[in-house]
Parts: C-alpha cells; structure tokens; sequence
C-alpha cells in the first residue's frame, strides 16, 4: 500500500482519497510549504507526494522541489500547476518528475487511476510491441514457422500446443531483454553526456582562473552556457566582460533602497551577455544574508535545468568552504599551474588538500598549464610532475589578454583560438563542426 501525502490546499482531495483502498494517506492535506518540509523530515516512509505548485511559502516552487527531493530523493512527486510554464515543464523533468498537469486538466478520479498504475510495467512502446509480435506469431502459420524445430511429440495434441506455447513465450522473452538493453544502452549514452555538465576552474592565486573560464565559455557556440563568478569577494567577471555585477532591475531597487534581501533568488541575478552565453556575477548579494540557504548545490540546481554547460570561476582561497563544495558539485575541474618552479610548488600543495583532506575525485582534475613562455619549465617535466592527473595542454602568455581586460575587447587570434579549443575538445565539450572550424 503507497505511503501517500496530499499538499493540494484542497481537503476535498485528500478526503478522496482515504476512500480508495490501496492509498494510505498519512495526514491531512497541508496548506502550505514548511508543513511539507516537517512531514517529510519527520517520516521517511512518504512513497507519493501530490502538490500543487502555488502552495503558500516563501520559496519558489524550484526552491521547494529542490528542498523535497534534498529530504527524500526517492519520492514520486505528482504536481498540478496553475498554467502551462515551458521553463517550469523543463525544470521539472530535469529533476525526474514526469507526471506534471495544469489545473484544467485532471481529475481526482485521474490522479486516483495514477496511484493504482503498476509501476514495475514496461514501457508503453516496448509493451505495444511485444502486443503486436505476440499476435503475429500466434496468426502465423504454424507449421511454417517451426519447420526448423523439431516435431512435436505425438500421441498427446495437449503436450504439443504446451510446447508451442513455451517456444513462443521463450522469443517473446528475449525480444523483451533485448528491448530493454537497447533502453539500458540508450540511458548509459545520456548519462556519459551529463559528466560534462558543470566545469569548474581552480588553481592558486593569479593563475589566471577569471581569464581562461572567460574565454572557454566565450570559445563554444553550439551550447547553451551559464558561467558564474564564486569570487564574489573580487568579481573579475564582471571587470573583464564589461558587465555590472547587478541586473539593471536589481540596480534600480538598490538605488531606491527598496531592495528585500529575503524576495531575491538565484535567477534574479543572471544577466545576459549574447545569444548564447548568460553571466552571474553578483552572488555576494545573496550568499551573505543567506548562506546555509544558497549552498552551492542549490545554486547550481535552481539553474542548471536552463543550460547545457555551467563554467565555474572560483575563489583563490583554499579554506574557502564554498570552493570545497564547488569542486564538489562538478563534473570536471581544469586545475591552472603556472609552470615555473614557485607555481609547481603552489599547485601541488593545493593538490594534495584536494585529494587527500577533501577527497575530491582524482579522475575529476584536468591539469592545464597556464603563462606558457620561452623560460617555462620543460613540458616533460612537468608532464612527469603532474603524471597522476589528466593534463589538457597548455597556453601561453600573449600580451593581448592585456587588450581583454582592459578595454573589454574579445580578441581570438589563430593561435588563441586553437589553444582554447584543443582544451574544449579534450574536455569532450564542442562538437564536431567547432572542431573542423577551429582547427
């Protein structure tokens, strides 16, 4: 029997509901967002929550699906929203709710019909097809269609069609297992895509983190590409892209100091640089009135659903607890050594608090060597040095960086532009025609 919970703001539903046999409503319906968050903390046998989206609270409804699934991962959420929000729609089945309806749509007698689905059942397309295979083969004629097999055992026409039977069901199993381990190969190709998802960029102070995490998101046009400055103490994003740190809205109720720190989310701060590419640099903002709240993994899952790639520009320092956690949240990390000898010395330090105290994944680390010049160490020395990790390559000096960040030109010269994307292709993040474009 599903251990279920209804926060519809409607006691006419959950009343419903306790009329059906197979449900085990919990509690009454609750009418607003904490009482959901209590239930939940309280009991962790909750299976099915049934919500709609403008429950009161005051977080926003990505805020609150962020927080439910935080306090229970497993539970099957089925929502009603008010009206129909692509944004929303996407958001939503990034976190794996697919039962999403507006408020015209269903009935309680549908969400009851929801609740006695076999959830073990195949799916649909899979289940339709062995219906149709099934039915083909039992139309068949037989005695062409097991000519190859041997005969059936005489003197019992029971034991014949038993045996039939058997063989039919036998192929019908194995079209199922191989059905499903096209979907099972199918979903391993999806989730190999998703690593890529969120690079952040590390290194010791004057690396150049701000600089190289500028110009990769600058480099890649075929995505859709959210890069954030977590050096919100120093906002060199901000400097470099020629970019306040604030959304003019945001600027605006700061002047007329109407500004409510509390009514501020994450998406408030985005501010949009071109087509393809959308910067936040005004995190301070936020973080420092709510910090427990705005952990970088809330950060991140409030936006993430919008993008197809999220560039991280990290803090230098290395107690930094919002650091620990980036590298934390990411898929991958490009690490920046200068390639001298106080640099090395620096980087491997910072390396062995990563891997050793923090325990961040070694394999997550992309060595990049960053202010290449003709007095740099040897790069098999340092391709020795740093032998334990992926190494990316390396990029040198150019003095028009200086042209960048002073006068916020975005220039790529040839050799720039390779140097970037042979980085971007080792990190498996531009296509194929960027590949034959830039190279």
């Amino acid at each position: 029997m599903k251990q279920i919970i209804t926060a519809m703001g409607n006691p006419k539903i959950n009343e419903e509901l306790r009329k059906e046999n197979h449900c085990n409503i919990l509690a009454q319906d609750i009418q607003y967002q904490d009482g959901v968050i209590e239930i939940l903390e309280n009991n962790s046998s909750v299976e099915i929550l049934i919500l709609n989206s403008i429950l009161p609270g005051d977080k926003s409804i990505e805020e609150f699906i962020n927080k439910i699934q935080e306090i229970n991962f497993k539970i099957e959420i089925i929502i009603i929203v008010e009206k129909e929000n692509v944004n929303i729609k996407k958001f939503l089945i990034s976190k794996g709710i697919f039962n999403v309806f507006y408020d015209n749509e269903i009935t309680i007698k549908e969400i009851t019909f929801l609740l006695k689905e076999n959830k073990n059942k195949l799916p649909e397309e899979i289940t339709e097809e062995i219906k149709l295979l099934k039915e083909m083969i039992l139309n068949n004629n037989r005695r062409n269609f097991f000519r190859a097999k041997p005969k059936l055992i005489t003197g019992d026409r029971q034991e014949g069609i038993l045996r039939h039977k058997n063989i039919i069901n036998k192929i019908i199993n194995l079209i199922k297992i191989k059905i499903l381990n096209k979907i099972i190969n199918k979903n391993k190709k999806l989730n190999s895509k998703k690593l890529n998802k969120i690079i952040s960029v590390v290194g010791a102070p004057g690396s150049g983190k701000t600089l190289v995490s500028y110009l990769l998101s600058n480099q890649i046009n075929s995505k859709k590409i959210l890069l954030i400055d977590f050096d919100y103490l120093n906002n060199n994003i901000s400097t470099i892209s020629g970019k306040n740190k604030f959304p003019k809205e945001i600027i605006k109720l700061i002047q007329k100091e109407k500004l409510n720190i509390n009514k501020i989310n994450i998406n408030n701060l985005i501010i949009k640089k071109n087509n393809n590419l959308d910067l936040i640099c005004g995190l301070k903002l936020i973080l420092k009135e709510k910090t427990d709240k705005y952990c970088v993994k809330n950060i991140i899952n409030e936006v993430i659903y919008k993008y197809d790639l999220i560039i991280v520009d990290t803090p230098s320092d290395a107690n930094n607890a919002i650091l620990k956690q980036i590298m934390e949240s990411s898929d991958k990390i490009v690490f920046l050594v200068i390639p001298n000898l106080l640099g090395i010395k620096a980087s491997q330090k910072l390396l062995n608090l990563y891997v050793h105290n923090w325990k961040i994944e070694r394999e997550k680390i992309n060595i990049l060597f960053n202010k290449n010049n003709i007095n740099s160490i040897n790069k098999l020395i340092l391709n020795n040095l740093f032998s334990e990790f992926n190494i990316l390559g390396k990029i040198k000096l150019n003095n028009k960086y200086d042209l960048l960040i002073n006068n916020n030109k975005l220039i790529f010269n040839y050799k720039i532009k390779k140097e970037y994307l042979n980085i971007l292709n080792k990190l498996n993040l531009i296509n194929e025609e960027e590949k034959v474009n830039g190279f």
